[in-house]
């Protein structure tokens, strides 16, 4: 990457968009604002794909496919304001070029979490985190929290007394629309909320780690993921 940062009106909502190569181009206010776990995150990703310590070396199995296009993304930072609200976040475009920012992206507000959850997903939390393609959109990964952790407030009042006890601790996987896909105790997929199945649970069929290596496939293509595709993969 020979820039350093990139300061545009934001290309899907109006707002501000400021693109950073490296924390050494913020200013002493940037630097200050934005949050220190994220900028942590941010060095811990090596400028040397051949890095022995990079976690792509212990990429899972499911994974494997994306070794490739991942090692071809290098981070960036981004500072997204739409009006006084300020969204800190990495994102991981190809070849750390700001503009593939404007398409095919992956970006994660928290960085890499430490948890506890299985297989997969808590690869997909240790490396990337909460995950989302743009500030204020619907469709995120929030991989490794919990379904009460991530939910907003209404839906915690209205959605988990339908649900089986314990509901809150399910592994929270997508969310769509205010819809959320979660894995529960028994480790089967549930679709709940009613904007797009009308229904408050949905069973989903799909196996967890085709569904998890499906929406890494399609965050980094730039979409979303919804109950049709997790249809399609329980065929």
């Amino acid at each position: 990457m020979d820039w350093k940062r990139v300061e545009r009106v934001h290309w899907m909502s109006g707002g501000k968009q400021l693109l950073a190569s490296h924390p050494e181009h913020l200013t002493a206010f940037e630097r200050a604002e934005c949050p220190p776990e994220l900028i942590a995150a941010f060095m811990g990703w090596p400028a040397d794909s051949s890095s022995r310590t990079w976690a792509l070396f212990e990429l899972p199995e499911t994974l494997e496919w994306a070794r490739d296009s991942l090692r071809a993304r290098r981070p960036v930072l981004e500072r997204s304001q739409h009006d006084d609200r300020v969204y800190w976040s990495i994102r991981y475009p190809l070849r750390g070029d700001p503009k593939f920012v404007q398409s095919s992206c992956i970006g994660s507000s928290t960085g890499g979490v430490p948890s506890k959850a299985p297989g997969t997903l808590g690869w997909l939390a240790r490396t990337f985190g909460h995950v989302d393609l743009c500030s204020e959109w619907s469709g995120t990964a929030p991989w490794g929290k919990r379904l009460g952790q991530v939910a907003p407030a209404s839906f915690v009042e209205f959605m988990l007394p339908e649900l089986p006890k314990g509901a809150a601790d399910w592994w929270a996987v997508h969310e769509a629309d205010g819809d959320w896909l979660a894995l529960n105790a028994e480790g089967a997929l549930v679709w709940i909320g009613p904007e797009w199945t009308g229904e408050v649970q949905t069973p989903i069929a799909a196996p967890i780690e085709r569904v998890l290596s499906f929406q890494l496939w399609r965050f980094m293509d730039g979409g979303s993921l919804l109950p049709s595709d997790l249809k399609m993969l329980g065929r």
